[in-house]
């Protein structure tokens, strides 16, 4: 299947809302393939044919959202304070977001959500550093993002994530970004 064709892309989009509305009135658990297929109006077989089962039609989810929201003020990572702040800002009200769509019931694939949105950071921040050192500089960068954002997320959020930000690209100009 050709994933630019328009149709298939249509279809994807279809399959996405369709699941996306099913979790805010079923768990998750509960929600079959047969379930998301019948609500975006196409078969079983049509599904199967673009994604393998609903983990993999999450992972698209997850990844495509959060990949929009980081490109639309970012077109690349630099190592610099700028960038940092950026995916720190997108990253938690991403993940705030998320977390307050999110019905209580369905909380307990989190770990699987985070683990998407970290993964995404990290291939993101790789691309824009220089070769030397790359991976251990992308995993460091890539989890101290995370962690900054996921810790904002999880507040009271009485400041804005900007000032998270901010201290975080303190902290980690003082070292990290420095090498």
């Amino acid at each position: 299947m050709n994933e630019l064709d328009p149709r298939a892309k249509r279809t994807r989009q279809l399959l996405a809302q369709s699941f996306q509305d099913l979790m805010t009135v079923k768990e998750f658990g509960s929600i079959t393939v047969q379930d998301i297929a019948h609500k975006a109006t196409v078969n079983r077989a049509t599904f199967y044919a673009h994604f393998e089962d609903k983990f993999a039609l999450l992972d698209w989810i997850i990844r495509e959202q959060f990949r929009s929201r980081v490109l639309i003020g970012l077109d690349h990572f630099a190592p610099s304070g700028e960038s940092v702040r950026h995916l720190i800002s997108i990253t938690g009200e991403f993940l705030a977001e998320f977390t307050g769509q999110c019905p209580k019931k369905n909380r307990e694939f989190h770990p699987l959500v985070e683990a998407l949105i970290q993964d995404e950071l990290y291939a993101y921040i790789l691309q824009g550093l220089p070769t030397k050192r790359q991976e251990t500089a992308a995993t460091m960068l890539s989890w101290s993002i995370f962690g900054a954002a996921r810790e904002w997320s999880r507040s009271a959020r009485t400041k804005p994530v900007e000032k998270t930000a901010d201290r975080a690209v303190e902290l980690l100009t003082t070292g990290l970004l420095r090498s």
